[in-house]
């Protein structure tokens, strides 16, 4: 074939986001060529490091929502009158505390804290999962990205602090009496929220370069094509 032999080469670009392509090319002139214009159209190391603020950004959150909530079901400080302060398990006068648990129990109580049990289940395997090195888990045949299974276990723990909080504001009603757990309870419920927003904002980039590398996987598939038939 004189200059046009072919010489079939198998190498594999890595970008900054550790992903690999692999790249078939007909000559070396063509092979260094190819290599160039793959790194120039290549978007992936700026991608890659704006997937990783929101990660982190998610995870920060995430443990900063945690975090409030355990203080808020752990505190005794709901409602704040005088010397005089109550909280989800006891109530307290000065220093000397009784817990909840004598006479019939308000069943919005009871509300109050099953779903802030259930918001902090929901928010510690969000950040569980995010802290995790598998990016994805398998169910059957079907292979779901962890970000997702965060971003919806944010979101569901969000709901529940939601839930909890309203409930324990409507038994209470409009007053200046609500103590610093009160409001803790409250402020973990945006912070989920944004939790789940920049997972979702990192997952729906990463779909997006999925779909990029596809387009970029069939374009490569028709080259070769076409270099094949000019053989």
């Amino acid at each position: 074939m004189g200059i046009k032999e072919v010489i079939l080469m198998s190498s594999h670009v890595v970008t900054g986001s550790g992903a690999q392509a692999f790249l078939s090319v007909i000559t070396c002139k063509k092979t260094k060529k190819q290599i160039i214009n793959y790194l120039l159209a290549s978007d992936r190391p700026e991608t890659f490091g704006t997937m990783n603020a929101l990660h982190f950004g998610a995870m920060f959150f995430c443990f900063i929502s945690l975090l409030c909530l355990l203080a808020a079901l752990n505190s005794d400080y709901w409602i704040e009158d005088s010397d005089i302060h109550l909280g989800l398990w006891n109530a307290c006068k000065g220093i000397e505390c009784v817990i909840i648990d004598v006479g019939p129990i308000p069943a919005s109580l009871h509300a109050t804290r099953t779903f802030m049990f259930l918001g902090m289940i929901a928010g510690a395997a969000s950040l569980v999962r995010l802290c995790t090195l598998n990016k994805t888990c398998s169910v059957g045949n079907t292979t779901i990205s962890m970000g997702w299974i965060t971003y919806i276990g944010s979101f569901m723990a969000g709901f529940c602090v939601m839930i909890a909080m309203s409930i324990f504001s409507g038994t209470f009603g409009s007053t200046n009496q609500y103590g610093w757990s009160f409001g803790l309870g409250w402020a973990s419920f945006p912070l989920y929220l944004l939790t789940g927003r920049k997972e979702g904002r990192k997952e729906g980039r990463k779909e997006g370069e999925r779909e990029k590398e596809r387009e970029r996987e069939k374009e490569r598939k028709k080259e070769r094509k076409k270099e094949r038939k000019k053989e």
